[in-house]
This record gives C-alpha cells, sequence and structure tokens, in this order.
C-alpha cells in the first residue's frame, strides 16, 4: 500500500513538472519577467516569479525563451534577433528582407531542436507564421502563404496563447488580400469571442 502511494506521489510530481517551464517572458514596454510558466492558454500565460504569479494577458507578450535542454541561448535567440532587426524603423527594404529571411531559415531550424518540447515547438510554429506575414507585408505575392500558414496555426494550436496574435494578424492579412468576409469571420468569429481579445 506505501508503496503504492509513493508511485502514485511521484507520478502527480512528474506531471506537475512536465507542465511548468522554465522561461523569460518579455512583456510590451520590454519588460522580461524570468520564472515557471505554471499555464498557458489563448488568455496568456500564468508565470510564477518569485512567489507571485502573474497574469500576463496574450496581446501583451512580446517574446517567449523556453528553457530547451541541449539548445544553446544564442541558437534559441539568433532568429529572434534577426526579426527584430527587421522590424527597426528605417531598416532599408533589401536589409529587411534579408532579415526576414534569416529569421524564418533560423525559425525552421530551432523548431527541429525544440521538438520535445511541445509549447516551445508551439511557439516556434508561430514565429515562423509571422515571419511570413511579415514578408508578405512587404511583398503582396507572399500574402496567400503568410494566411495559409496562420490559417494551419490556428487550426492545429487553438489552445495556445499565441492564437490571439496569430488571430488578430490573420484578420489583418485577409483584409489586405481583399477578403472582407474572411477577416470579418476571423476577427469576430466564435474563436475570438471566447477570448475577449477586441
Amino acid at each position: 500500500m506505501r508503496r503504492l502511494l509513493l508511485t502514485a506521489v511521484a507520478a502527480v510530481l512528474v506531471v506537475g513538472a512536465a507542465l511548468a517551464q522554465d522561461a523569460e517572458v518579455t512583456v510590451a514596454g520590454n519588460k522580461k519577467l524570468k520564472g515557471t510558466i505554471q499555464e498557458e492558454s489563448p488568455a496568456g500565460i500564468k508565470i510564477k516569479v518569485g512567489q507571485e504569479v502573474l497574469d500576463l494577458p496574450a496581446l501583451s507578450i512580446r517574446q517567449v525563451t523556453y528553457k530547451v535542454k541541449d539548445v544553446t541561448a544564442i541558437d534559441y535567440r539568433y532568429p529572434f534577433g534577426q526579426e527584430e532587426l527587421a522590424r527597426r524603423p528605417g531598416t532599408r527594404p533589401a536589409e529587411r528582407a534579408t532579415r526576414l529571411e534569416n529569421a524564418l531559415k533560423g525559425f525552421k531550424n530551432l523548431d527541429a531542436q525544440v521538438l520535445a518540447v511541445p509549447a516551445a515547438h508551439r511557439y516556434v510554429q508561430f514565429k515562423i507564421a509571422e515571419a511570413l506575414a511579415m514578408q508578405a507585408q512587404d511583398d503582396s505575392s507572399k500574402l496567400g502563404a503568410a494566411i495559409a500558414a496562420l490559417s494551419a496555426y490556428r487550426k492545429d494550436f487553438p489552445t495556445g496563447w499565441e492564437v490571439a496574435p496569430a488571430l488578430k494578424l490573420l484578420a489583418k492579412l485577409q483584409e489586405e488580400k481583399g477578403d472582407s468576409a474572411g477577416a470579418l469571420e476571423t476577427s469576430m468569429g466564435r474563436s475570438l469571442n471566447s477570448y475577449h481579445l477586441f
């Protein structure tokens, strides 16, 4: 009986450890919070920083650096750095295009390294779709690919915190493409109403 009880307690501890994820979250205003993610949902992230648990709304989150075994900080951060350089005001179009291509390749390489951590994989998939969307904003011939990537993300990862910014970006691109009905469905449909995004 005692052995059964100890096994059950150990199983609970293992499941709890699997759900908790050490990370650094950057929110609006470039404030960085290091802690342990307790929960992720379309509403946002609950993160324990010290003894305090903070609720971070999805649309306030700018970046998440998940701790992934065997992935160096440099490898993890490289595509994010390229994306940040592409976003800087005044970046020349040719440099922006190169930075976005570097970011996209970097996110795809990173995705192969983070598959064992579902939250990190989900997030990198969002970053791939977001990089494609940024390219489409500069080159309208890429709108279809970006919309397809965001639509696939929406279908494949409906419970992640990234779904809120993904749907907001998807609606914007659909509108730019002239698909007003699709944009309206995305921004006002059942999925968004349940997240209270707009």
